[in-house]
């Protein structure tokens, strides 16, 4: 996590912004979790998908996260597709940095923001669980096609 931390320059943090604006995905989301007593936990990721590989590893060398092949080539002419995925504390960190550049997604990395900011760890009481389930709402809301 030490290279997050790491300052970066005006260009490339423009540079990313851009990318999170058209490539990007930030989401509230709901995945299973063997710990967490509903059986389930809501989770902060930020996520690029892209035909171009270079482009999802120079993201995890910038800013850390994962890189995998999202999907395989149904057909020859279909170009395999990558995604570069960074979740919670990490994507937290991501978007504090890269939020003032951002243009169409900066109420979606706010909301995100805010929401990882007041994450409670550990057992989260009811209240703390139907306040994550608002904010995944409002996040889908945000990130409906067309709005």
């Amino acid at each position: 996590m030490g290279d997050i931390l790491k300052k970066k320059t005006i260009e490339i943090l423009s540079y990313t912004a851009g990318i999170i604006d058209g490539e990007g995905s930030i989401c509230i989301g709901r995945h299973k979790s063997k710990t967490n007593r509903s059986g389930y936990q809501i989770d902060l990721r930020v996520v690029v998908s892209n035909t171009n590989e270079w482009l999802c590893n120079w993201l995890q060398f910038q800013f850390d996260g994962s890189v995998h092949l999202s999907h395989r080539r149904s057909s020859p002419k279909q170009k395999p597709a990558y995604q570069w995925c960074v979740a919670s504390k990490k994507a937290y960190l991501f978007l504090e940095q890269v939020s003032p550049y951002l243009q169409l997604k900066r109420q979606q990395a706010e909301l995100a923001m805010t929401f990882q900011k007041r994450k409670f760890r550990g057992n989260q009481t009811d209240e703390q669980v139907a306040l994550d389930e608002a904010n995944k709402i409002l996040m889908n809301s945000y990130n409906k096609r067309g709005l």
